[in-house]
């Protein structure tokens, strides 16, 4: 599978997340249906979607990368917040 992921950059953060899926939508799709990443787009407070973190339009294939998995899944994530 081909590998997309997002830059972290806002505020007092930083980061990456790395997904794999046969097109950009398949792994988008992927991070946001993992569990472990729900904080990261979803506001408790207005209980609203939000894309603070990783905003789908930030989001790009890594040529160089390819994935050996079966299903379109987030493959690593290692972001910060100060």
């Amino acid at each position: 599978m081909k590998v997309f992921g997002c830059y972290r950059t806002g505020g007092y953060s930083g980061g990456l997340i790395l997904a794999a899926g046969n097109t950009l939508d398949e792994a988008y799709n992927a991070y946001l249906k993992d569990p472990k990443y729900s904080w990261m787009h979803w506001e408790i407070d207005t209980d609203e979607y939000d894309e603070y973190y990783y905003p789908k339009l930030n989001w790009m294939e890594f040529s160089e990368l390819e994935a050996k998995c079966d299903v379109p899944k987030v493959i690593c994530e290692d972001g910060y917040t100060e």
